[in-house]
């Protein structure tokens, strides 16, 4: 196997992955981009994209890359730039258009609501294919997955079965919230980030159900303290994925003649990995069909799962989100009498962040982290972006 050397190594062939690419390429850089395609995906490229909602929420969803671009402003011209290049500037976006700031609603909760560009699975789908061939007209691209990665003298060396694959002046990570055993390989420090988020994932059989809740916003957060809604998929289904030796609810946008509807519920809270560790310890002393299975439900929120929740989470998260539940039904958004399932336990920013301060740079030289591994923002719109503010990073900073 011969090695390809390159300027700039990108690894990841997600949304972030594709735009870095496209930025450092534009450059008139060499850039190769290395991702091990999906299986679910048909062996192309974009990575989760299909599979991330179908929402592009605008500010201010994302807020927590203004810093990184250099303010609001900035920042909203990125997300112009990273729209145009996914041929969406056109594109209409649904939502409220006058409500920019947290607005009290009721007398202990607030709302925060995007606008979102919201479209169908099989337009997300036809999004990926163009800007997947937008790119790979630019760059080499290999389906490859990624062993290590280690730091040479004046080189990113990327392995692949333990030789030498590609050999780049500069690496970006754009590999998702997955690759923190990889970047710690490479001497990448984790850094304290956000916290981490402990609640439930709510299913409603009937989307009715939750149509006030909707009509606040394809993408309205609610908010009481530390609690908020998350991720509402209006029609929308549930899958599971791995996270090390436990499963978490996801959950995604749905064809329209889907019927039901999700969202989740989330609560913040400091020392993450101890939090952590409580919730892996309670899931893994029984079988995965405990806290795995969902019953259908009426009535009071939480039920049979209050003291699964309680032994991993803790009284006062519980607390938390049992108030919260109860004052969306009594605002009116959501219809607890109707039928349910509680899914659980959805866990968000659980995994390792990398990008030091207010950047996409790690601790180690000329390595560059974006979206979910970088810690700043989630969401489909943002992991674009800060795949487009990562490769300018690396264009201002590296010496190629």
């Amino acid at each position: 196997m011969s090695t390809v050397h390159c300027d700039f190594l990108v690894v990841g062939g997600g949304l972030g992955g594709l735009t870095a690419a496209y930025v450092l390429a534009t450059a008139g850089h060499t850039v190769v981009l290395i991702d091990r395609s999906l299986p679910e995906a048909n062996r192309s490229l974009g990575g989760f994209t299909r599979f991330s909602g179908a929402k592009f929420s605008l500010l201010p969803a994302g807020q927590g890359l203004a810093p990184v671009a250099g303010g609001v402003e900035k920042l909203h011209d990125a997300i112009h730039e990273v729209l145009d290049f996914c041929e969406l500037g056109d594109h209409p976006a649904v939502g409220s258009r006058d409500l920019l700031d947290d607005q009290p609603i009721g007398t202990e909760a607030n709302i925060r609501a995007y606008q979102s560009i919201v479209l169908t699975p099989q337009q997300v789908e036809r999004l990926v294919e163009r800007i997947s061939i937008k790119v790979g007209d630019l760059v080499r691209v290999i389906d490859a997955e990624i062993d290590d990665l280690r730091r040479g003298s004046s080189h990113w060396v990327a392995f692949v079965g333990g030789e030498e694959l590609v050999k780049g002046r500069v690496a970006v990570f754009c590999g998702g919230r997955m690759g923190g055993t990889l970047l710690r390989r490479a001497g990448a420090t984790p850094q304290e980030g956000k916290g981490i988020d402990l609640g439930v994932r709510l299913e409603f059989v009937e989307r009715e159900s939750v149509r006030p809740l909707r009509d606040r916003g394809p993408d309205a957060k609610i908010l009481i303290g530390p609690t908020r809604t998350f991720c509402l998929n209006y029609p929308g289904t549930i899958f599971r994925y791995a996270f090390r030796d436990i499963t978490i609810p996801g959950g995604i946008v749905a064809d329209p003649s889907e019927r039901n509807a999700n969202f989740g519920v989330l609560t913040r809270v400091q020392g993450k990995d101890e939090r952590l560790d409580r919730v892996l310890q309670c899931l893994r002393s029984m079988p995965p069909t405990d806290y795995e299975t969902a019953h259908l439900l009426t009535g009071a929120p939480f039920q049979e799962k209050m003291a699964i929740l309680e032994s991993a989470y803790g009284h006062e998260v519980v607390g938390h989100l049992n108030k919260f539940a109860e004052t969306l039904g009594e605002l009116g958004l959501v219809d607890w009498t109707s039928e349910h399932r509680v899914h659980f336990p959805l866990l968000d920013w659980h995994w390792d962040t990398f990008a030091v301060g207010h950047s996409h740079r790690t601790s180690q030289p000329n390595l560059f982290v974006a979206g979910d591994a970088a810690g700043h923002a989630r969401g489909l719109l943002q992991a674009g972006v800060s795949g487009w503010l990562a490769a300018r990073e690396a264009l201002a900073d590296a010496s190629v």
